[in-house]
């Protein structure tokens, strides 16, 4: 580049020829300035919209996290039993215990 400066400074400056020679050089000397810049802070936009999308992803998860926890306690369970069901603890009498010795040898012989 520092060549190229020296020989357009020693040449006469005249004709159609130096402006043609001069302008493409400058607007290559302006891109090849330029583009790293660009592409740079491009990458710094993408890099904060990823950052951004993370975080709300995060959020999410650890919404859902709570939500799947709170669904899975048997308490919860329970209460939407007796409220949506109309479920209801079973009364004396209701319930009745039956004998299944083939299933106390499967369990090992505990009862």
């Amino acid at each position: 580049m520092k060549r190229l400066l020296a020989f357009l400074a020693r040449r006469r400056h005249e004709g159609p020829w130096y402006f043609l020679l001069c302008v493409p050089v400058l607007i290559a000397a302006v891109v090849a300035l330029a583009w790293p810049r660009l592409h740079d802070l491009r990458l710094r936009y993408d890099y904060l919209s990823l950052r951004k999308q993370q975080d709300r992803l995060l959020r999410e998860n650890r919404r859902l996290r709570l939500a799947r926890a709170k669904l899975r306690s048997l308490t919860h369970i329970e209460e939407i039993a007796r409220r949506d069901l109309g479920l209801t603890d079973p009364k004396a009498g209701q319930v009745i215990w039956v004998e299944a010795p083939g299933l106390a040898e499967v369990q090992g012989g505990q009862r």
